[in-house]
């Protein structure tokens, strides 16, 4: 794995869960709205928010490109707000 791949993977487990939260929180959605705004099902989004799936490179794509947010803010260290 090149340094760049694992520091993607390493933002995938560590900070994409929280940063979704933050992101759905920010938007006053609950967890079943934001499913249905990213055109998921409520389970698949729950494990994305408790961190026990991990998105591809396209969903993560998606939610950029459906909540407008940056994905650098997807996958940084989350500091409290979106």
């Amino acid at each position: 794995m090149s340094i760049g791949h694992l520091q993607f993977h390493k933002a995938l487990i560590l900070y994409f869960p929280k940063q979704l939260t933050l992101l759905r929180e920010s938007m006053n959605l609950s967890k079943e709205e934001m499913a249905q705004k990213l055109s998921i099902e409520l389970p698949e989004y729950k494990r994305y928010e408790s961190g026990r799936a991990h998105p591809t490179l396209d969903f993560i794509h998606h939610i950029v490109k459906t909540t407008g947010v940056e994905q650098i803010q997807l996958l940084s260290e989350p500091n409290g707000n979106i």
